[in-house]
């Protein structure tokens, strides 16, 4: 999480997970395909093709597998970052706020349809829970998100817990 001046939240994949388990082999391809190469250069003096594809595509599978979205709340300055992470590339711009008014979960409902080269469709509906926080500017921010909404409040609590005076909820009428 970071230390205790900031909070820093792991929040969603940049890349979809069928895409990422690609990704995943791809980087074990390149291991394997540059330790192989690496091998053969060493022993037998030749030179193959995999000793420069191999590592492009270790590379490019670690960006595929490892891009994610993150958000630091930086407490003692009172800014948030939300920051996109892709190996050797940080990218976020922090914004000021001064405290958090409110602090929410959402379900959100998630629909894909699937269609069969027989043209039969499916459809698959999974169910999510976002947490939001909206800040003194007016602007809501996404926090966190689980498939089950348990382990979200459970986390969420751990967030009021660090945040300490920047929460200060909004009072109802």
């Amino acid at each position: 999480m970071g230390n205790a001046t900031q909070i820093d939240i792991k929040q969603e994949y940049l890349i979809p997970f069928h895409i990422r388990i690609l990704g995943l082999f791809l980087l074990i391809l390149g291991t394997v395909g540059t330790a192989l190469s690496l091998y053969l250069l060493l022993t037998a003096g030749t030179y193959d093709w995999l000793l420069w594809l191999a590592p492009l595509l270790g590379i490019l599978g670690a960006f595929i597998f490892y891009s994610h979205y993150r958000l630091q709340i930086d407490l003692k300055d009172r800014t948030y970052t939300v920051v996109t992470r892709i190996p050797f590339i940080k990218a976020g711009k922090p914004e000021r706020f001064e405290h958090i008014t409110k602090i929410y979960i959402n379900e959100v409902k998630e629909t894909t349809t699937y269609t069969t080269r027989a043209a039969m469709r499916y459809d698959s509906t999974n169910k999510l829970y976002k947490a939001f926080m909206k800040l003194n500017t007016g602007e809501k921010v996404h926090m966190d998100t689980d498939k089950i909404q348990e382990d979200l409040e459970a986390r969420v609590k751990k967030y009021l817990e660090k945040l300490g005076d920047i929460y200060q909820p909004e009072r109802e009428l």
